[in-house]
This record gives structure tokens, sequence and C-alpha cells, in this order.
């Protein structure tokens, strides 16, 4: 008998699960409708439970195949130098598109649904039909001029990489899903295409790319390498773009449209115009950017020592300390916000971005990329020693750079994207002077001698970012919020992550770094074990455990932003029950914090109008709805 009812409660239990399930995912579908903070939240924690799956394959990488496939950073070095030169050509001819279609569909994705898909279609056939012309022109230039400069070498490497600007589309669909606010599905497309697609390309045309550098002595491996590295980078892009095709098409099922809407020939002349002059507008920008990029690279390739070798460890340096400035796809929440006159949304947004960086980027990430990730890389690969002196200076522009950049982003949502150009002439303009201070042989080198040169050369990126942030900011507050105060959340951005962040420092610096080393000295096979569990860590134990309910203790969260997280929380797919975790650890904190109530970011009137933004969709689904019902209505009343 008790084995009876032992069954029956078990039974019970599981119905009741997954009863709580099924309820949870309805919410779930029902938030991705709702406007406000939690859908670019839940779009980046969608993919936490996958970070497990990235962070492997990047051990593998660091450990296999840096010291055995690129064995010397030179590869990477020469990668850079190529995309450098080629990337003003490309972004001339793209004119700003990618930037005005991220613009206007986020803008009218919701309230009027069937005009956003014009803007994707204008985007695929004017990328089509430029991707042409690109390629005519670039591989000319490789086969005829190229040959003759002291850049002969890289020929092959542009006739590789030019392959990209055909089709010349695999960001649509991308952009697509984020201006339909569906950042769940766009991220699952950035794992896919991160661990699997690229990963394995990358590794299989290396591969390759070597063997026939080998076969060819006149190739030679590291020739071959860096040609496969790009063209598994060109692989992967358009897999990735047929994945988020297929995405795509579900997003539309609701609205009633098809994913051939994207691709009929559907827009008229004052579509291109508006796209055409908004480009126009973004275009100086992006262009002063890679200009800048390319001048930059021919002062390092003319001016600095062993250049490509350099370029190959700031690469790796500026990648490990770029993870500090962790994002939300806010863009266009912001400009649907704010393009509907919804100032008080559009600020809460702005707040609630701000808040989620420092916790992610101070409060999680800075003690292990500071100190103790860079460390492990360089034991992994040892012929990449310079990178670990190389991250703490590249760590000021890497952290001043999420503010500055989100500056721009803002100006570019809210329909100012003339300030957005400036933003990046200022910065541009201050970059090639600082670059031009550092390495020039009538500078710094020629007063301090080439070890001052080569330190003033690290840190040259972050005053530049700085002068571009003091201009953006300034502009935000007088041209889109004038008079209404921005509301900087300095407590939940800066203090409480820092105060999170400091024991951490101290543990990765005196206690699991030195036991690392230890167990490398021991058996290196073992110390990836090490390293994967250093990750797990990292990424999971500290802040479910620790850090998430320490920060709520300090009193950082709020009633709205804890609701933002829990809705985030349960549309957060594959990750659900570990972003539960999270928010439940942090409700927890919160709850017993001694400083509850004293931290409150202001959202009554945000709430309100994200309301009003979700009862425009919901009025156009049951329009579509009505359509369809009275075309059935219509088939069933005409005789057989």
């Amino acid at each position: 008998m008790s084995e009876l009812s032992g069954k029956i409660g078990k039974k019970s239990f599981l119905a009741r699960r997954k009863e709580r399930d099924a309820k949870e995912k309805d919410e779930a579908k029902l938030y991705w409708a709702q406007a406000g903070f939690h859908r670019p939240l839940a779009g980046f924690w969608f993919n936490y439970a996958l970070l497990l799956i990235i962070a492997l394959p990047g051990i593998l990488i660091i450990g296999v195949v840096l010291p055995s496939l690129l064995p010397y950073p030179d590869a990477l070095g020469f990668n850079n130098v190529t995309t450098s030169m080629l990337a003003p050509i490309y972004l001339f001819a793209d004119f700003g598109i990618k930037e005005a279609c991220d613009k206007y569909i986020s803008q009218y994705s919701e309230v009027n649904p069937r005009k956003a898909i014009r803007y994707a279609c204008f985007y695929w056939y004017y990328q089509m039909f430029t991707g042409i012309i690109q390629v005519t022109l670039i591989s000319f230039i490789a086969v005829t001029i190229l040959p003759k400069t002291n850049m002969s070498y890289a020929g092959w490497f542009f006739l590789v990489y030019i392959m990209i600007q055909w089709p010349g589309t695999p960001a649509l669909f991308m952009t697509c899903l984020e201006g339909f606010h569906r950042f769940d599905k766009a991220n699952v497309i950035v794992v896919i295409q991160n661990v699997a697609i690229q990963t394995a390309t990358q590794v299989g045309f290396i591969l390759l790319g070597r063997w026939v550098g080998t076969i060819y002595p006149f190739i030679g491996p590291l020739m071959g390498c860096v040609m496969g590295f790009i063209f598994g980078s060109y692989l992967d892009d358009i897999i990735a773009m047929f994945i988020g095709a297929y995405m795509f098409k579900k997003v539309l099922e609701p609205f009633g449209l098809k994913l051939g809407d994207v691709l009929r020939i559907d827009f008229d002349k004052e579509l291109m115009k508006e796209v055409l002059l908004f480009g126009g507008k973004v275009l100086p920008s992006g262009l002063s950017y890679v200009v800048v990029n390319m001048v930059i690279t021919v002062m390092i390739s003319s001016w600095l020592w062993n250049y490509s070798a350099l370029l190959g460890l700031y690469s790796i340096g500026a990648g490990l300390v770029g993870a500090l400035g962790v994002s939300f796809s806010t863009a266009p929440p912001i400009s649907e916000a704010y393009n509907n006159n919804k100032q008080e949304l559009s600020l809460f947004i702005i707040r609630a971005q701000f808040q989620w960086w420092g916790i992610l980027s101070l409060g999680v990430l800075m003690a292990p990329l500071l100190f103790l990730i860079p460390d492990i890389v360089v034991k992994f690969a040892p012929n990449y020693a310079g990178v670990n002196e190389m991250v703490f200076p590249l760590f000021f522009g890497a952290f001043i750079l999420f503010p500055t950049n989100f500056a721009g982003t803002i100006c570019q949502a809210c329909n100012l994207p003339q300030h957005s150009t400036f933003m990046n002439f200022i910065e541009q303009g201050s970059r090639v002077f600082f670059y031009f201070l550092a390495l020039s042989p009538w500078t710094f080198r020629a007063w301090f001698g080439e070890p001052v040169a080569y330190w003033m050369w690290l840190f040259a990126e972050a005053p530049a970012y700085a002068l571009k942030g003091f201009y953006g900011w300034y502009i935000i507050r007088k041209k889109l919020f004038p008079g209404v105060k921005i509301g900087f959340p300095t407590y939940q951005t800066l203090v409480a992550p820092f105060i999170c962040m400091v024991p951490f420092a101290l543990l990765y610096t005196f206690v699991m770094k030195p036991f690392f080393f230890v167990i490398y000295d021991m058996s290196e096979a073992a110390s990836y074990s090490l390293a994967a569990i250093y990750l797990i860590l990292i990424l999971f134990i500290f802040p479910i455990f620790l850090i998430m309910p320490l920060y709520g203790w300090l009193g950082a969260w709020d009633a709205q932003s804890l609701e933002d997280f829990r809705k985030a929380a349960l549309m957060a797919g594959p990750s659900r029950l570990l972003v539960k975790a999270l928010y439940n650890a942090g409700r927890i904190g919160y709850k017993l914090s001694p400083f509850k109530g004293k931290f409150i970011v202001p959202f009554e009137r945000a709430m309100k109008e994200a309301s009003e933004i979700t009862a425009l969709r919901q009025k156009n689904e049951l329009n579509v709805d009505k359509k369809d019902m009275n075309a059935k209505k219509t088939n069933s009343s005409v005789p057989d």
C-alpha cells in the first residue's frame, strides 16, 4: 500500500512539474509579445546554459589550435592587416544601409510589420547588387595592382576575403530577428555559428590551407593557414544566414507574412530615399572608423617592429578584455520607444542596460579576465606569452568602450545619426593623433625609446574613447532628453558590482592561479580539466551562489528590475532553470538586505508606456486574425 501511495505521490509530483513548466512556457510566449527591457535581457540569458558549450571549444582552440595549427601570432596579424585594408571599400559600398534598416525595422516591426519587411527587402537587393561590383573591383586590384606593392604577399588573402561581399547578406536575418525583438533566436544563431559552424569551418580550412601550403612551397604553411582561416570565416557566415532565414520565417507567421515577402521586390522610391538619406548620415561615421583603422595599420606596419606578431598578440589580448563591453541588443527597443513618443520607456531601458553592464562586466567578468585567464592562455600557448602583459593597458580602453559606444547607439536609435557621426569623427581623429604620437619615429619613440612607445601604443585607444563619450552623452542630455535627468544608476552599476568583484580578484590571484600552475607542471592533460572546472565556477557556480546573492544583499535591485529578471528567466528557453537560479539567488539576497528599497530606478511611467506599445502590437495581430477568418468564410461560401 505504501509503495502504491509512493508511486501516486511521485506521479503527482511529475504531473505538477509538467503543469508548472507548461504554464511558464505560456507565460514566456506572452512576455515576448510585451514591450520592455525584459526582452533584450531574455535574449542575452537565452544562451546562458550554452556558455559551457562555447567555453569548452574555447579551451580546445587556445590549448590545441593556437599552439599547433597557428603556432605563431603572425597569422592573426596578417589576417588583421587584410581586413583593415579592405574594410573602407566594404563600408563605403554598404552606405549605412544596415544601420538604417536596423532603425526602421525596429521602429515598425510591431506597429506596422508589413512596412518593416519592405526595409528588409531593400536591404537584400541592395547588398546583392553592390556585392557583385565589389567582388569585381577587389579581384582586379588583387591581380593587377597589389603584386607591384610591398603587400604582394596579400594578393590571395584579398581574393579569398572578398568573397564575403557576395551575396553580402549574412547579417540580414540577424537584423530582422533583432528588429522584431526576438533576441532569443538571434542569440541562438550566434551560439550555433560561433561554436559549431565557425569552429568546424575555421579549423577545417586552416588544416586544409596548411596542407596545401606544405605541398606548394611558394605558398607555404603560414600563408596557407591564413587563407584557410579567412575562407572558413566566410563559409560560416553563409551557413548562419540560411539558419537565420529559417528562424525568421517562424517569427513572421503570427503577422500573416512569409519569408518570400523579404525576397519579393516590394519597395518604392520613397523608401529607398528614406533609407539612403539615413544611411548617408551614418556612413561618414563608420567610414571614418575603417579608414582610420587602415591608416593605423599602415602606421603599425611601417613603424612598429615585428608588427605581424605584435598585432596577433594584440588581437588576442583585445579579444579577452573586449568581453568587458558586454551589452544587450537595446537599439531596437530604444528605437521603438523613442520614435513612438515613449520617452520614459527609452530612459528606463538605458538605465537598465547600464545596471546590467555593471553586474556582468564589473561584478562577474573583470576579475577573471584581469587576474586569471590571460596567464592560463599563455601557459597553454607559450608563443603567445606577450598577451598577459598587454591585458592591463588594454583594459582601460575596453572598460570605457561600452558607455562610449552606447551613446552612439542611442543617437542612431533616436534618429540623430549625424551626432553619432560627429562622435566617431572625434574618436577617429583622436585615435590617429594618439597612435601617431605613440609610434612615429619623431615623437615618443625618439624622446623616450621603443619601450615607452610600445606601452603608449597599447594605451592609444583609451583617450579617444573618452573624448567620444563626453561628446555623446552631452548630446543625449541636450538634444534627446532636454531638461530631463537621465539618472545614471551609479550605485547599481559601479559601487555594488565593484564590492562583489574584490574578493574574487584576491581568490583568482592568490589561490586559483597558483594552483593551476602546480597542476599544469604535474600534468598538462589534467590542466585542461582544471581549466574547464574553473570556467564552470566563473560562469555558473560563483554567480549563482555568491555574486547574485551578494549584489542583492547590497540592495542594488528594486521591484521592477527583479520583475524584469523574473520574466527574462522564464523566457530564457534552454537556460530557464539556470537563470531562475540566478534570479532566486538575487531575490533572496535582496529580501535579506538591510539596504532594501534605498536604490530604486524610476519605472512606473515607463511601464505604462510599455503597455501602450504592447496594445498596438495586439491590435495588429487581431487585425491579421480577422483577415484570416474572413478569408476562410469567403472560401467556405464558394461552391465546389
